[in-house]
């Protein structure tokens, strides 16, 4: 009989086995899929299955329909603007804190996190970039020491994948990241609380736009997503 830990890693690893799936598009948003076929499919018993598809659906990747199976859910621009609305309040909390004279000096610990993004942008290994600068994000909330703080963000960017035309971001992306980046370490440093909020405004305002598909590129407004504004105004 395996045991909790066991069935608990299964289950996580189908989650994270279908949410890349569904993040590079071999199931598409509107496609449709059973959990037989997916446990058959995955090697695994329904059990894990049936977990993860629960998790798919409290973060809005795919819907659930009554003896019919799931269906993968197409991220809107709405979507997309809730999710890094959210972001802000919790990531743009962190740097105004971070900011005061009371916070402790987080540069020692976003440091190599920065270094690896450099490292891996020099050889344009897209993975290692996009792993270091998750770390670096949540060293940042880390902070916070609020464990639903940490948890909401990485459902938040579970619920966020990038269209398939745009899983790896292009070079010149990267490195406006790691631009941005610096500029939030920078007011951190500074003690420049208002500026540390505007640079994590901007970089998140950049990192939603990069990741709508093209043929939603016209719906934008210069401002979008608008909803950042409207918090922690300067």
């Amino acid at each position: 009989m395996p045991s909790v830990r066991a069935a608990e890693s299964t289950s996580e690893q189908v989650f994270l086995t279908l949410r890349n799936e569904i993040m590079q598009g071999a199931m598409p948003s509107g496609s449709r899929h059973s959990i037989y076929t997916l446990a058959d499919r995955l090697g695994v018993s329904r059990t894990p299955v049936r977990e993860a598809v629960l998790r798919l659906a409290d973060i809005n990747l795919v819907t659930i329909e009554r003896n019919r199976g799931l269906v993968v859910r197409r991220i809107s621009l709405a979507d997309m603007e809730s999710a890094f609305e959210m972001r802000f309040l919790v990531e743009g909390g962190a740097v105004s804190f971070l900011a005061t004279p009371d916070a402790r000096d987080i540069s020692p610990d976003l440091a190599p996190h920065t270094a690896r993004m450099r490292a891996a942008l020099d050889i344009e290994d897209v993975p290692t970039f996009v792993a270091a600068d998750r770390a670096w994000h949540d060293t940042l909330v880390a902070v916070m020491e609020n464990p639903w703080m940490q948890s909401q963000i990485q459902n938040l960017r579970f619920a966020t994948p990038p269209p398939p035309e745009r899983v790896q971001p292009p070079h010149v992306r990267l490195g406006a990241i790691l631009d941005e980046h610096a500029a939030i370490t920078d007011a951190i440093a500074a003690g420049d609380r208002r500026a540390a909020v505007d640079a994590m405004r901007v970089h998140l305002r950049k990192t939603a736009r990069s990741l709508v598909p093209h043929a939603d590129r016209a719906d934008l407004s210069d401002a979008w997503p608008t909803t950042l504004a409207r918090h922690y105004p300067a």
